[in-house]
């Protein structure tokens, strides 16, 4: 029995419809590519939606091809993210026909060029892709690495489609381990954005998933209920993979039902369809499925039949979960007819696919990732709250400097008033000092000059007291100025300078 766990793509430019697109659609498509007018960047995201869109999931050949020539004009220009979306194109279309060793290189090789240009939505889609790889050959410690390395990217960057598509991815591998809890939490998860974001092909890839669980559960009515929710949002998308998905599904809960004559139909609509498009991993699960009905119904020829075209195809592409379910359906195949060496090679196959598949070193790495990623998770949330502290802290300093700074500036500003005040003083103490001086010079020179003065009045006083004197001995010695007059009229008195008279 093989249910099919629907894998959630991350393809970058990829429409939801996983389907060809209608003939007008794609010829406006071609002829914009043709158009050499249009603008080098508009002619090549016509030929990548022309190559994706048109013919990935139908024809995986034809979407190599025109991909191929979008790689080869985009590297003539030099536009590295054009040629990594060409790539990853192309590693698409290996790994829809099952030849992962070029799918993952082609993976590697769009990756590298992605971390190149810094882009980071398509290295975190390139992780998804390569870690997708590693899940179908079986590793899933390298599987659970990729897919964690990608959840972590588009966490930072804030894509919650892709969070959601990571966290369904994770779930596959938790339900491949056997470990359901864990898975049907990844899955609800997932499935709470896709809601919040009305992504129509996330809802409907995690109810797919979520009924899984509750298959293997054996709770049948909810298993239908989600698996019947899923195909009619695959059809409603046209969604040819995801269509071919649930309808297998469903044959396999009529199976288990024991309805053979529905579980029949429903496995044969999905084999017919998955051949259509070239669903290699599909078309096992789907040739496998039928085979585990003829077993039961007792025609054994047509059960190793289909089972053991199922595990051709399966050790073909090398994926380790279908080649465990076919050999383990050929193992109770062969013991039922008494075929015991066959049965022996097939359940030996069976065991060793098992054991790799849960393998004690590949379920301590699951755990390792998940424990790094919550503890990483929680680092970040501690640093927030760290940053959160700082900034409050930033922002307290920061308002005690500008406190300080306009105390200083107060205090700057009294000094300052003080100072000039200061200095005011001092001058005007000076301009007294100065003042004082200047009075005090004048003030003894106007003494000086009193004395001079009284000095010169005193000499004054003395010569005319001097001359007072001498006259008066002189008019004592001479006769009296009448007799002179009288006698000499004719005369006059001359007076010669004599020494001062005592």
């Amino acid at each position: 029995m093989r249910l099919f766990i629907y894998i959630t793509f991350l393809f970058p430019v990829l429409a939801v419809a996983q389907s060809s697109l209608s003939p007008r659609v794609t010829d406006s498509l071609w002829n914009v590519w043709q158009d050499e007018t249009q603008h080098d960047t508009t002619r090549l995201k016509a030929i990548h939606k022309y190559a994706s869109d048109g013919y990935l999931f139908t024809q995986s050949d034809s979407a190599f091809y025109y991909a191929q020539l979008q790689y080869d004009f985009a590297k003539a220009k030099g536009l590295k993210k054009q040629m990594a979306d060409a790539l990853n194109t192309q590693g698409v279309s290996f790994y829809h026909r099952g030849d992962y060793a070029k799918a993952i290189d082609y993976y590697t090789h769009s990756l590298r060029l992605r971390e190149e240009i810094k882009d980071q939505y398509g290295i975190a889609t390139s992780l998804g892709y390569i870690g997708l790889i590693h899940r179908n050959q079986g590793d899933y410690a390298k599987s659970i690495d990729y897919y964690t390395q990608s959840l972590r990217l588009r966490e930072q960057i804030g894509d919650k489609k892709g969070i959601a598509a990571s966290l369904n991815n994770i779930g596959i591998i938790y339900r491949n381990q056997g470990d359901y809890a864990k898975a049907i939490d990844y899955y609800t998860q997932s499935l709470k954005i896709d809601e919040q974001l009305e992504n129509q092909q996330g809802i409907a890839t995690s109810l797919n998933n979520i009924g899984i669980i509750y298959h293997y559960q054996a709770d049948y009515a909810q298993t239908i209920n989600y698996y019947t929710q899923s195909l009619q949002l695959y059809k409603k998308l046209k969604d040819q993979q995801g269509i071919a998905t649930s309808l297998n599904n469903i044959g396999i809960s009529y199976k288990d039902k024991g309805d053979y004559t529905k579980a029949i139909d429903f496995f044969t609509q999905s084999l017919q369809l998955q051949e259509k498009i070239g669903d290699k991993q599909g078309v096992i699960g789907s040739l496998d499925n039928i085979g585990t009905i003829y077993h039961n119904q007792g025609d054994y020829a047509k059960a190793l039949d289909y089972s053991e075209r199922a595990l051709v195809i399966a050790q073909q592409i090398g994926a380790v979960a279908e080649i465990s379910g076919a050999a383990k359906s050929l193992w109770e195949v062969y013991k039922t007819i008494g075929s015991y060496k066959k049965a022996l090679e097939m359940h030996e196959l069976y065991v060793t696919m098992q054991d790799s598949i849960l393998s004690e070193e590949s379920q301590r790495e699951v755990i390792r990732q998940e424990y790094k990623y919550n503890y990483e998770k929680e680092k970040v949330v501690d640093s927030v709250a760290t940053v959160q502290q700082m900034i409050v802290k930033d922002a307290e300093l920061a308002k005690q400097k500008i406190e300080i700074k306009a105390k200083r500036n107060q205090q700057y500003a009294l000094f300052g008033g003080l100072g000039l005040v200061l200095v005011f003083a001092l001058f005007m103490f000076n301009r007294f000092r100065v003042t004082q001086h200047q009075k005090q010079v004048i003030e003894e020179k106007e003494k000086e000059t009193q004395r001079q003065k009284e000095d010169i009045e005193e000499k004054h006083k003395e010569i005319t007291d001097s001359i007072r004197y001498a006259k008066r001995i002189q008019n004592a010695i001479l006769p009296p100025q009448k007799i002179v007059k009288k006698w000499l009229p004719e005369s006059f008195i001359f007076y010669k300078p004599k020494d001062v008279v005592a």
